[in-house]
């Protein structure tokens, strides 16, 4: 779980600098959904497993992406999760934060080229 939660915490950090701050805890859960559902779909299509067989692509993304949001809704914000996240990264130092913004700018960037690579 230290995965998801690093994930939380950079999206949480990095949306504090937009207008979002009063809804912040709502909207990083709703980014790492969507980085996982991509992750998802990413792994499923590099593994030749083809979901779209259960239904046209949209009701299968709608689907996927409520569920996955429900259940990370109910894991980091209704559970309060996300406070003990927030106090246990905060105490980060700069190099730290470097390090964990580039770990999860590639994980972006490497789920995106994949999913576009044939």
């Amino acid at each position: 779980m230290r995965i998801l939660d690093g994930l939380y915490y950079t999206f949480y950090r990095w949306l504090l600098k937009t207008s979002m701050r009063d809804i912040v805890e709502h909207a990083a859960y709703m980014f790492v959904t969507l980085l996982l559902c991509t992750t998802c779909v990413v792994f499923l299509k590099r593994i030749h497993i083809d979901i779209f067989i259960l239904g046209p692509a949209r009701t299968v993304g709608y689907v996927m992406g409520i569920t996955l949001m429900i259940i990370l809704y109910l894991f980091f914000v209704k559970s309060g999760r996300y406070k003990e996240i927030i106090e246990r990264y905060s105490g980060e130092t700069k190099k730290q934060k470097l390090l964990r913004n580039l770990i999860v700018i590639t994980y972006i960037f490497l789920t995106f080229i994949v999913l576009l690579i044939k």
